[in-house]
């Protein structure tokens, strides 16, 4: 039988790994122009000296990577003297692509190194992948309003074919928030809503007007206590509010006879008193909104995640558990001390209800599927109690990132997840 070798084609090992690290070098260029867009706002602030230099060094280098690729393109008209390695890859990349994607992708140092130096092999892998998803990398550059037309711009005055058209006007979506962007099936961008309403993002929880009487359900005790260990053996009306004591006077700590005695303590640094911890985590920037068939607005990674990653907070506006919620969909019981304990011991109840019907963020539009990449863990950081989202394996880029919304929620419902685990399948007749 004759071998791969022998037809000349490379060895199925070779092409896998070619495969893998186009896939690194992508997610590497959805990083790099998440950077890129960050130091951009920094610039438009109040930035530092060195944060000036920084971009400006970022930028000369993308003008000095165009400059090569546009002398070489019209060389007829520029007749360049400068060696430029690969020219034949931006030939071919602009007479199947153009200007605009090229231009976008240049602001990723990850795409001009393989550019100029990885084999040919791993380049042809990596423009598969760009190509696939150059809708994908053309919202994510234009939602965050990188300046990519800037570069091109020093060329308008030559009236070059290809670049006159990629200056030409686009519709501006900088001017929302990234995750104010919904990519369709049918290839066009919708702004998501819910109830006749638009959705919009906020990046922490929001409480909702309340007597002045009533505590915040979800703030933590200013005082050290109850030990976890024992927490289920006392009955005194400190534990009401889902295990956190209301009671300044509590005994509890003093009673406390357990061995090695568990406090409730910061997720993020462990203090057993009050911090100024917060959730903090980049993968929402390194994610987009899409339409999946059947489901609806869903999550796409763009970028690996490791098994542990925190990928975000689920936040919205907190409901005391005492008031009425008619949020199906999006509202999350915020439980109290049981998965923060990790004791097993039982929790009281529900201390609110979180939903992001209205306000949230990009966590809301999270999926179910019963064999989820992710789950939902209630913790205790800086003074409150909230719910992240974590990673429960590896997630690959552009892997849907799912959760499991709980038995609960399909009392009434089918799942479409079509998973071999799945909950509550539709009938085979449906």
């Amino acid at each position: 039988m004759e071998t791969q070798m022998a037809k000349g084609n490379p060895p199925r090992s070779q092409i896998q790994e070619a495969i893998a690290k186009s896939r690194k070098i992508m997610s590497a260029i959805y990083w790099d122009l998440n950077a890129m867009w960050h130091l951009q706002q920094i610039v438009a602030a109040e930035p530092s000296l060195e944060e000036v230099e920084l971009y400006e060094m970022h930028r000369a280098a993308v003008r000095t990577f165009l400059d090569h690729a546009v002398c070489y393109k019209y060389a007829h008209i520029f007749q360049p003297t400068e060696p430029f390695p690969n020219v034949n890859r931006s030939r071919n990349w602009l007479f199947q692509h153009g200007w605009v994607l090229f231009t976008m992708c240049a602001h990723s140092e990850a795409f001009r190194t393989t550019y100029l130096e990885e084999t040919t092999f791993i380049w042809d892998e990596l423009r598969k992948l760009i190509s696939a998803n150059q809708r994908s990398i053309d919202v994510f550059v234009r939602s965050r309003d990188i300046d990519w037309r800037g570069p091109l711009l020093t060329y308008g005055q030559f009236d070059l074919p290809g670049i006159l058209e990629a200056l030409g006007p686009k519709l501006n979506i900088g001017t929302e928030h990234p995750h104010h962007v919904v990519q369709t099936l049918d290839g066009f961008l919708k702004r998501p809503i819910h109830a006749g309403k638009a959705q919009t993002n906020i990046n922490g929880l929001v409480l909702k007007p309340r007597p002045k009487k009533q505590k915040h359900p979800l703030l933590r005790p200013k005082t050290t206590g109850p030990c976890m260990g024992c927490l289920c053996n006392k009955n005194c009306a400190c534990h009401e509010l889902g295990g956190t004591p209301d009671c300044r006077d509590c005994r509890c700590p003093k009673v406390c006879k357990c061995k090695e005695p568990y406090w409730v303590t910061c997720f993020n640094c462990g203090s057993p008193k009050i911090c100024d911890c917060r959730i903090e985590s980049m993968a929402g920037d390194l994610i987009e909104l899409v339409e999946y068939p059947t489901k609806g607005t869903g999550v796409r990674a763009l970028s690996h995640f490791k098994a542990g990653t925190i990928m975000g907070e689920y936040v919205g506006e907190v409901l005391p558990i005492s008031w009425a919620c008619t949020d199906d969909i999006y509202s999350l019981a915020q439980s109290g001390l049981l998965s923060i304990s990790g004791t097993g011991i039982p929790t009281p109840g529900p201390l609110a209800h979180t939903t992001s019907a209205h306000l949230g963020n990009w966590t809301r539009y999270i999926n179910h599927h019963c064999d989820p990449n992710c789950y939902l863990e209630s913790i205790m950081i800086g003074d409150r109690v909230t719910t992240i989202v974590k990673a429960c394996r590896d997630i690959s880029i552009f892997d849907e990132i799912t959760v499991h919304y709980g038995p609960g929620y399909w009392i009434s419902r089918y799942c479409l997840c079509g998973s071999p685990k799945c909950c509550q399948p539709p009938p085979k007749s449906m």
